[in-house]
């Protein structure tokens, strides 16, 4: 807390916007949602945020969206599109491309390789 230079409470709230983010991840939400629920102004948010997790709030955001995408292709047989949608992506092309950035395979390829595992 002393290093980032932010109080108690900042702390706080900031924990409880990644709570936030993590069980709204498939949700429509973005910056100025998050920074309401925890009662902050957007612009205030986005500079603690960056500061508090060492990345942007969007890639934060993107990353945990792909996490739970990952999930959703391991435990559920939903089409590749729905997965997209549900992980709260509107474009599956999009979500498939990035995925392949991140992941390194595309979402099909990593099903594949999870479902040979069991």
């Amino acid at each position: 807390m002393i290093e980032l230079g932010m109080s108690k409470e900042v702390m706080f709230c900031l924990i409880s916007a990644v709570n936030y983010m993590k069980s709204h991840a498939g949700d429509k939400i973005n910056q100025g949602d998050v920074a309401a629920a925890i009662n902050m102004s957007r612009g205030y948010f986005s500079q603690c945020f960056a500061r508090f997790a060492g990345e942007t709030f969007g890639d934060s955001l993107r990353s945990m969206r792909l996490e739970l995408a990952k999930s959703l292709l391991r435990d559920t047989h939903a089409p590749v599109c729905e997965i997209a949608c549900r992980s709260g992506f509107e474009d599956d092309r999009y979500f498939s491309r990035l995925f392949r950035e991140h992941v390194g395979k595309l979402p099909s390829e990593y099903r594949a390789e999870g479902m040979g595992e069991r």
